[in-house]
């Protein structure tokens, strides 16, 4: 038996050499769309971790703030420090400042002095650090604790006797990039009858 060969006609020919780079066409546009799908996810995973690793560094940057303002409030109202005690009530929002540049900056990280301090500066206010450490620069702050006025002393003391003593405490980070992220808090500290 003998097979007949068909007669492809013009049409027939000219249709399948149109479909001849189809395949290739239709590869080079799924491998387009794979490479801007992964060009996509690269980029969308680097910038979440660029903003996880900005925001680790600003809540190191506000948890180093907040302890310095903690530690500096403990010193005012133990007055461990000698420079926080008020030796003239009347002399209101005064800055309270270590006197020695070995108690100002203790890490030698800055220029300023004592004598140069600027409440709205904190570039002048004293360094510190929050574990004592001069070392390194982890964990340094800067802070600066205002007298502000005498007040009447809280509820159950003598007012005859005490006078309550209120103050600002501010303290900034000086880790890394944070920015001018300054922590303020305000209290009375009750100690001897002011003379006014």
């Amino acid at each position: 038996m003998m097979l007949k060969q068909r007669d492809v006609s013009k049409d027939e020919r000219v249709c399948r050499n149109n479909e001849a780079g189809f395949i290739l066409v239709a590869a080079m546009v799924v491998l387009l769309a794979l490479t801007m799908f992964g060009i996509w996810a690269i980029r969308t995973s680097t910038l979440e971790l660029d903003i996880a690793g900005s925001m680790q560094r600003a809540e190191k940057g506000f948890n180093v703030s907040e302890g310095s303002v903690a530690i500096e409030a403990a010193n005012v109202g133990f007055t461990t420090q000698a420079y926080y005690e008020v030796k003239d009530p009347s002399q209101t929002n005064t800055p309270l400042v270590p006197a020695t540049e070995a108690e100002f900056d203790p890490g030698g990280d800055t220029s300023a002095a004592p004598a140069a301090v600027s409440q709205t500066d904190p570039e002048t206010w004293p360094m510190q650090n929050l574990l004592r450490d001069a070392a390194d620069d982890e964990f340094d702050y800067r802070y600066l604790v205002t007298y502000l006025y005498a007040d009447v002393p809280p509820k159950g003391y003598d007012a005859a006797s005490f006078s309550g003593y209120m103050f600002r405490i501010e303290g900034q980070s000086m880790e890394g990039n944070v920015g001018s992220l300054v922590i303020e808090v305000g209290g009375t500290k009750v100690g001897p009858k002011a003379a006014l």
